[in-house]
């Protein structure tokens, strides 16, 4: 069911924060809803929060992309796709829910998740992702986070973005990595810092031996037509 590049996130790890970035049509989206297809229908606890910047957003998106999913394995009637309010239930009780980051404070008052996937987690601000981390608590264990982005970034120089300085400068020049954070927490007003794994996965379209011709095709002209956008689209690296 997973392309083989996935293959070693499938393993049991204590890996915190799954970082999966790169170029498009690397199938990294689609790996993290097949993932969260399986977990939801297989682990006796399972409450999954679907961000993105936008709440309106994720219809067309994370919903979307785990409807099509259970629907391709032949799965779709163990569940309910809500529409108002946006949501996923399984026939198990475990269920998806949909927050937007133009919401925060609705994100505060989810309990116990146990998973939660950012998506386009490239789009959202440095304050949104603290207020995402200090909002993911679960009185049972650890919480099980999914960073979805293409290395696209709103400022002049990258290496001045947010997710570069967390993630990816204590690491240069590797693209793919293992590494470890520290966060300011406060629980019951009493601040304490906690360590996170997170671990930082680099693909492309050539490990999807799915893509379509016609797409590797568009993805190869642009080394010709526009090399800039050549190493950021196909490509799925940082540049000025």
């Amino acid at each position: 069911m997973y392309l083989p590049v996935y293959h070693p996130l499938l393993e049991e790890n204590d890996i915190d924060i799954e970082i999966l970035y790169g170029g498009r049509d690397s199938g990294k989206s689609k790996f993290v809803a097949q993932v969260l297809t399986e977990e939801s229908m297989k682990l006796d606890y399972f409450r999954c929060i679907l961000i993105k910047k936008t709440h309106e957003s994720i219809k067309d998106a994370q919903w979307q992309m785990i409807k099509d999913n259970a629907e391709s394995w032949g799965v779709d009637s163990l569940y309910k796709f809500q529409t108002s309010p946006l949501g996923i239930k399984c026939i198990n009780k475990n269920t998806f829910l949909t927050r937007g980051m133009d919401q925060p404070g609705k994100i505060r008052s989810i309990t116990n998740p146990s998973h939660c996937w950012v998506e386009e987690a490239n789009q959202i601000s440095e304050d949104d992702f603290v207020t995402l981390l200090t909002s993911l608590r679960n009185e049972h264990g650890k919480v099980k986070l999914y960073l979805t982005l293409n290395p696209e970034a709103e400022c002049a120089d990258y290496k001045e973005f947010w997710l570069y300085k967390y993630f990816f400068a204590p690491n240069e020049p590797n693209l793919s990595f293992v590494g470890k954070m520290e966060m300011p927490i406060v629980v019951e007003g009493v601040e304490e810092r906690v360590v996170l794994r997170y671990r930082a996965t680099h693909v492309t379209y050539h490990d999807n031996p799915f893509v379509s011709a016609q797409r590797q095709a568009f993805h190869q002209s642009l080394e010709t037509t526009n090399y800039y956008w050549y190493q950021v689209v196909p490509l799925g690296l940082c540049v000025n």
